[in-house]
Protein backbone atom coordinates (compact mmCIF):
# COMPACT_ATOMS: atom_id res chain seq x y z
CA UNK A 1 0.00 0.00 0.00
CA UNK A 2 1.11 3.31 -1.09
CA UNK A 3 0.49 7.04 -0.07
CA UNK A 4 0.84 9.82 -1.89
CA UNK A 5 0.70 13.24 -0.68
CA UNK A 6 0.46 16.49 -2.74
CA UNK A 7 2.97 19.09 -2.93
CA UNK A 8 2.64 21.74 -0.37
CA UNK A 9 2.99 25.41 -1.61
CA UNK A 10 4.10 28.51 0.35
CA UNK A 11 2.82 31.70 -0.86
CA UNK A 12 4.22 35.41 0.80
CA UNK A 13 2.61 38.42 0.37
CA UNK A 14 4.29 41.32 -0.48
CA UNK A 15 2.68 43.75 0.80
CA UNK A 16 1.86 42.30 4.70
CA UNK A 17 4.56 40.04 4.56
CA UNK A 18 2.34 36.69 5.64
CA UNK A 19 2.88 33.43 4.42
CA UNK A 20 -0.28 31.22 3.20
CA UNK A 21 0.01 27.52 2.89
CA UNK A 22 -1.41 25.88 -0.19
CA UNK A 23 -1.92 22.77 -1.30
CA UNK A 24 -2.73 24.33 -4.95
CA UNK A 25 -6.02 22.51 -6.72
CA UNK A 26 -6.03 19.69 -4.43
CA UNK A 27 -7.93 21.47 -1.85
CA UNK A 28 -9.10 19.20 0.67
CA UNK A 29 -7.81 16.34 -0.99
CA UNK A 30 -3.91 16.94 -0.24
CA UNK A 31 -3.03 12.86 0.20
CA UNK A 32 -4.45 9.65 -0.91
CA UNK A 33 -3.57 5.26 -0.39
CA UNK A 34 -3.36 3.53 -3.44
CA UNK A 35 -2.49 -0.17 -4.06
CA UNK A 36 -0.50 0.70 -6.71
CA UNK A 37 3.01 1.93 -6.78
CA UNK A 38 2.56 5.18 -9.66
CA UNK A 39 -0.70 6.10 -7.38
CA UNK A 40 -3.11 5.22 -11.04
CA UNK A 41 -5.67 4.17 -8.77
CA UNK A 42 -7.03 5.79 -5.48
CA UNK A 43 -8.48 3.76 -2.68
CA UNK A 44 -11.84 5.15 -1.89
CA UNK A 45 -12.18 6.10 1.70
CA UNK A 46 -14.92 3.84 2.34
CA UNK A 47 -12.06 1.03 1.67
CA UNK A 48 -9.14 3.25 4.13
CA UNK A 49 -11.79 3.40 7.04
CA UNK A 50 -12.62 -0.46 6.29
CA UNK A 51 -9.33 -1.59 6.80
CA UNK A 52 -7.40 0.91 9.00
CA UNK A 53 -5.14 2.73 6.99
CA UNK A 54 -4.03 5.84 9.22
CA UNK A 55 -5.08 9.49 8.29
CA UNK A 56 -2.87 12.38 7.31
CA UNK A 57 -3.01 15.11 9.42
CA UNK A 58 -0.95 17.86 8.79
CA UNK A 59 0.56 20.61 11.18
CA UNK A 60 1.83 23.67 10.60
CA UNK A 61 3.99 26.08 12.61
CA UNK A 62 4.99 30.04 11.82
CA UNK A 63 6.84 32.33 13.44
CA UNK A 64 8.94 35.22 13.30
CA UNK A 65 12.35 35.95 14.51
CA UNK A 66 14.15 38.87 15.52
CA UNK A 67 17.51 39.52 16.32
CA UNK A 68 19.07 42.40 17.93
CA UNK A 69 20.44 45.25 15.01
CA UNK A 70 24.56 44.37 17.48
CA UNK A 71 24.62 40.71 16.82
CA UNK A 72 24.35 41.92 12.69
CA UNK A 73 26.83 44.47 12.92
CA UNK A 74 28.93 41.72 14.81
CA UNK A 75 28.93 39.18 12.37
CA UNK A 76 29.88 42.02 9.75
CA UNK A 77 32.61 42.82 11.87
CA UNK A 78 34.01 38.80 11.94
CA UNK A 79 33.19 38.91 8.17
CA UNK A 80 35.33 42.12 7.56
CA UNK A 81 38.26 40.93 9.48
CA UNK A 82 38.37 37.87 7.86
CA UNK A 83 38.82 39.92 4.39
CA UNK A 84 34.93 38.97 3.51
CA UNK A 85 32.83 41.70 2.17
CA UNK A 86 29.75 41.63 4.10
CA UNK A 87 27.32 42.08 1.51
CA UNK A 88 28.19 39.29 -0.87
CA UNK A 89 27.58 35.32 0.05
CA UNK A 90 31.55 35.18 -0.25
CA UNK A 91 31.58 33.95 3.63
CA UNK A 92 28.60 31.87 3.39
CA UNK A 93 30.04 30.25 0.31
CA UNK A 94 33.59 29.78 2.07
CA UNK A 95 31.69 27.99 4.84
CA UNK A 96 30.17 25.71 2.77
CA UNK A 97 26.51 27.12 4.33
CA UNK A 98 23.20 27.32 1.74
CA UNK A 99 22.94 29.87 -0.24
CA UNK A 100 19.55 32.18 -0.26
CA UNK A 101 18.85 34.03 -3.59
CA UNK A 102 17.91 37.51 -2.60
CA UNK A 103 14.86 39.31 -4.51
Amino acid sequence: IYMFIAPLSLIQCPESGSTEVSWGEHGENYYFWSFDPDGSTQISQRVCDLIGLPKYQVETKSWASYFPNYQFQAIQQVQKYLGYDPSTQDFAKACGLPLIEVI
